[in-house]
């Protein structure tokens, strides 16, 4: 069987192939698709060569169109087998995508679209996979590739597209593709942007302790000032994403971690730094919250907001199957909110793979991964409508 490989923050690539898209009959939506409020199913993936297709990032432009990416892998002897996939929603109902030939070794990870004829796709660095981007110009899929180790992805237009790579970062221009140093010494995990001029970057402090955040102002990177996070001993506070839904609400999210002395493994503890317009400040996340979990994922709720997943990290190679929440604070009010139960799945099984706030809305996408009751690994797409 092969197997499925979920990733959070993700590698890419981007080079030239073109190739028509065409549209597999869509699998019937799961039950509790219908536009009632509150977080639903939307989307059981098809179980392909016995196994579905993991989705690990969405891109929307509306909430009739958007784009889920993803894919299957397995690894042979150091040669990746396995292919990306692509799923379309046009406002009532998933359906698979025919991604150009030759299709591409590896898998989606990270995606953006700056509009319904500019989505991009890109793909995760793993053994024997091939580096790529997918590009959809709103008529035909093209393949890009020559951009290596990615991590995420932010399109601001056709000729204006950021990859935040461990080197540094990777301009689009619509032609080729040029490499800028990374500010700091750690490289780049996360990038976003608002307009041409308005980009933030966010990776590790040159102490590898504290994050750090570069900004672009449409001729050069600079680095940024931040909240220096307060840290127990031997901690460290590493940032995984950065998110801009406006010139005066960016959003960097991560976890502080440290040695637990008593236990042997390691503590985590969430963090949340917003940028206003004017300044950087942290956001004190509630004592309430589950505790020794650390956020892993966050999207903005289209409001002052945020939606996050707050995820027990702690108990990742101890054989326990990590807790998950997803949590919501809404400019003012921090709640805990239960996703809906999954038909013949295994408790404790659920994990979400990624939170995609649809533009100008308060809606959100959330991929997942889950056992059915016979082990068997599947996966599904959330939606949530307030």
């Amino acid at each position: 069987m092969m197997m499925r490989v979920c990733v959070g923050r993700a590698v890419l690539a981007a080079g030239l192939g073109l190739a028509g898209l065409g549209l597999a009959g869509a699998p019937a939506m799961a039950a509790g698709s219908a536009a009632t409020s509150g977080w639903q199913i939307s989307y059981q993936l098809p179980v392909q060569n016995g196994d579905s297709d993991g989705v690990n990032a969405i891109a929307a432009v509306g909430g009739g169109n958007a784009w889920a990416f993803g894919g299957q892998l397995e690894v042979v002897s150091g040669q990746a087998e396995g292919v990306p996939a692509a799923f379309h929603w046009n406002g009532t109902a998933w359906s698979q995508a025919t991604l150009p030939a030759p299709v591409q070794e590896g898998y989606f990870s990270a995606a953006s679209a700056s509009s319904a004829s500019d989505v991009w796709a890109t793909s995760s660095s793993c053994e024997g996979c091939d580096t790529f981007a997918g590009h959809w110009n709103g008529t035909v899929w093209s393949w890009n590739s020559g951009v290596p180790n990615a991590y995420s992805v932010a399109a601001l237009a056709g000729s204006d597209v950021w990859v935040a790579a461990q080197a540094g970062l990777e301009h689009w221009n619509g032609h080729s593709w040029r490499t800028y140093a990374a500010p700091g010494a750690n490289g780049v995990s996360s990038v976003a942007g608002v307009a041409a001029d308005e980009v933030w970057a966010t990776g590790l402090a040159s102490d590898g302790l504290q994050p750090e955040a570069a900004f672009w102002n449409g001729k050069s990177w600079s680095l940024q000032t931040l909240p220096q996070i307060t840290l127990p001993t031997n901690g460290q506070a590493i940032p995984e994403q950065v998110i801009a839904d406006a010139q005066n609400n960016v959003w960097i999210e991560g976890y502080i971690q440290w040695p637990d002395p008593t236990t042997q493994l390691e503590d985590y503890q969430p963090f949340v730094l917003h940028w206003n317009g004017t300044a950087w400040s942290q956001l004190q996340v509630p004592a309430s919250l589950p505790s020794n979990m650390g956020f892993t994922e966050l999207t903005g709720d289209g409001g002052s907001g945020f939606w996050a997943l707050d995820v027990a990290l702690q108990t990742v190679g101890t054989g326990i199957t990590p807790a998950e929440d997803l949590v919501h604070y809404n400019g003012s009010k921090w709640t805990v909110e239960a996703l809906p139960a999954i038909p013949d799945s295994t408790p404790g099984t659920t994990a979400v793979t990624g939170l995609f706030q649809v533009p100008h809305t308060h809606q959100v996408w959330a991929p997942a991964t889950y056992e059915n009751s016979s082990g068997q690994p599947s996966d599904l797409i959330f939606r949530y409508i307030p």
